[in-house]
């Protein structure tokens, strides 16, 4: 499906969309996460195709010092394209202004969203040096709550 731009037009592969839903839900990934989780650790790859993305507008990069790892994020137009497309229906549906609220990460909050990403880097990994791979990895408390019955006839939400 292609994706036009101002100053490039880029046809988006299904990787390209693992990549944007993954930037979906996590808000923020390194480009060296990004690499192992959707490009098979191949860097030069990566980084081609990512350039690709953020000139196409549908990625971008987060300010950062210059000793500082690139962090990506999904821009507006980014998120307009995968959801337009159905890649997000097993996600909490986030209107356009929820989506941008959602992005504006504090540091604190962009560490531990860093560190989140870490662990699923690590289990996938390792998952996948034993031929298995990791069908679903969610930190998503929506996704993870469930109504259950304590006995008594009535129904609670239980939310992580």
């Amino acid at each position: 499906m292609p994706v036009s731009s101002n100053r490039d037009s880029i046809r988006l592969q299904d990787r390209d969309v693992l990549l944007l839903r993954g930037l979906f839900e996590s808000r923020a990934l390194p480009l060296s996460q990004a690499t192992a989780l959707y490009f098979d650790g191949k860097s030069e790859p990566a980084k081609k195709r990512v350039q690709k993305l953020k000139s196409a507008g549908i990625v971008r990069e987060r300010p950062r010092r210059l000793y500082e790892q690139s962090v990506l994020f999904l821009t507006t137009k980014g998120f307009k394209h995968v959801a337009a497309g159905g890649h997000l229906s097993n996600l909490p549906q986030l209107s356009l202004a929820a989506f941008e609220t959602r992005s504006r990460i504090s540091e604190l909050t962009l560490r531990h969203e860093l560190e989140v990403q870490d662990v699923k880097v690590a289990f996938a990994s390792r998952l996948k040096s034993t031929n298995f791979t990791l069908k679903e990895f969610s930190t998503w408390p929506l996704l993870s709550q469930f109504r259950a019955s304590p006995g008594d006839g009535s129904a609670v939400d239980v939310k992580p």
